[in-house]
């Protein structure tokens, strides 16, 4: 019975194992000598905990996610994950790549959880900057190709200017050649279009895990650039959800009829046109408008009507944009477009305004001439940033000593060389008889632009 019974548990055993799929698991080891510091501290054993599988992307997320909560330090014995530091010394960049002063890590980050979670320098370099992995750790797919991102791809972010504001980089062969910030995708939902990360000296200079909703920003305009996919040779779902299509581009190009530049005013237009799909599929138009620093000062979207294959787009930055332009001043813009849900931005341009245009009304002693019942009055009229050909229309207007208006005319000037000499016989051009000894007021104008500008008041006393 016992020799039965024995050979009954082999073959129930023979048949569940042959059932059953064993996965070669093993605990993440350090590739490296860790510090003191960190070996000491609760993130060295959450690193212990971590069990590797055979899918390279899925033990790249583990490892990363164990690390949730890690906080830079202020020295190199500062690094055990708990401190509450500013100065940018973690185990990341200063053990395992022996930076020797604070650095910024993000990158430093996933080329550490890649070591760690055993995958090698040729599907993940090792990088003290976002640009290695930008340009080394795999498939690039930009923002705009409507990529929708697995675990394990890493996200970037576009640059930053000087005083510390997100702009478009430039996109040489549909990548871009600047970006700002990196970090690892741990999921993605494609029914809300949300992306759930994990990133290392994020804002908070810590590790941490959160999500942003594709497909253009999140929190203080930090704008996502695109995606990184990494060439895993053993990956769980590492192909990509959906395979874009043709890359939809949109064209932004000038749209002179409307466009002009005043002094404290500017039109800013341009004519907008896609490829790879229907000018229908524009939801929406708008421009931003920032100063020469780079700092948004105004900005407008709206439902546009296309023309045939194409959109005109212009904006009044005094009348639309509500901001009062400074004369002499240089601005930046740039106009966007949302085409199938996805937001696309045009290079960013700039014009300077006009400076302050200024006129000169000086004697003109030549004609001047005051009698007892009649008078000659005249000015030369002389500009500044404008020519004299702009100026419309020249005049005066003559009062009493009551500052009561008694006559006046305009006309279209005549310029001579660069100055207008203008001159007015009361009686047979104004029609007004003067009396004798007796005060008047008078000043002259002039029309430029559209704006009317008006010389000091003049008296004078008849005979």
């Amino acid at each position: 019975m016992k020799k039965l019974y024995y050979f009954l548990m082999i073959c129930a055993l023979t048949v569940l194992s042959s059932s059953l799929t064993f996965t070669n698991a093993s605990a993440a080891e350090p590739d490296y000598n860790p510090s003191r510091a960190y070996q000491n501290g609760t993130y060295y054993q959450k690193l212990k905990a971590v069990s590797l599988g055979d899918n390279q992307n899925e033990n790249l997320v583990a490892v990363a996610l164990s690390q949730v909560g890690y906080h830079e330090g202020n020295n190199l014995n500062d690094i055990s994950g708990t401190s509450k530091g500013s100065k940018n010394f973690t185990e990341y960049a200063n053990t395992r790549y022996g930076v020797k002063g604070g650095a910024n890590w993000c990158a430093y980050f996933v080329s550490w959880s890649a070591r760690q979670a055993g995958i090698p320098a040729n599907i993940i370099p090792n990088a003290a900057g976002v640009g290695t992995l930008r340009n080394g750790a795999g498939t690039y797919y930009d923002i705009s190709s409507g990529y929708q991102p697995v675990a394990g791809d890493l996200f970037l972010l576009e640059p930053v200017n000087n005083n510390g504001n997100y702009y478009v980089a430039n996109r040489v062969n549909g990548k871009a050649n600047l970006s700002s910030h990196v970090g690892i995708v741990t999921g993605y939902d494609s029914g809300s279009k949300r992306v759930y990360f994990v990133e290392g000296n994020s804002g908070y200079n810590n590790v941490r895990s959160s999500n942003f909703i594709l497909p253009s920003q999140r929190g203080n305009n930090l704008h996502i650039q695109g995606f990184m996919h990494p060439s895993y040779t053993k990956a769980a779902n590492a192909a990509p959800a959906a395979q874009p299509k043709a890359d939809v581009r949109v064209n932004f190009a000038d749209y002179l009829a409307k466009q002009s530049i005043g002094t404290t005013n500017a039109v800013l237009a341009k004519t907008i046109t896609v490829e790879n799909t229907s000018i229908n599929s524009v939801s929406k138009v708008g421009i931003i408008l920032y100063d020469s620093s780079g700092r948004q000062l105004a900005s407008k979207g709206e439902k546009p009507v296309p023309v045939g294959n194409k959109i005109n787009a212009w904006y009044d930055v005094n009348l639309e944009l509500k901001c009062q332009l400074a004369p002499g001043t240089t601005y930046q813009y740039k106009f966007y477009a949302v085409v199938n849900g996805l937001t696309y931005y045009s290079t960013t341009w700039s014009f300077r305004t006009n400076a302050a245009v200024t006129v000169n009304f000086s004697a003109y002693a030549k004609k001047y001439w005051i009698g007892q019942t009649n008078a000659v009055l005249s000015r030369t009229i002389t500009v500044q940033n404008a020519s004299i050909k702009d100026v419309s229309k020249v005049g005066i207007a003559l009062y009493n000593v009551n500052w009561q208006y008694i006559g006046g005319k305009t006309e279209k000037p005549i310029p001579v060389g660069n100055q207008i000499n203008a001159w007015y016989n009361v009686n047979s051009e104004l029609w007004v008889r003067l009396n004798r000894r007796t005060k008047y007021y008078y000043r002259f104008q002039t029309t430029l632009g559209g704006t009317t500008y008006y010389g000091d008041w003049m008296t004078f006393t008849t005979k």
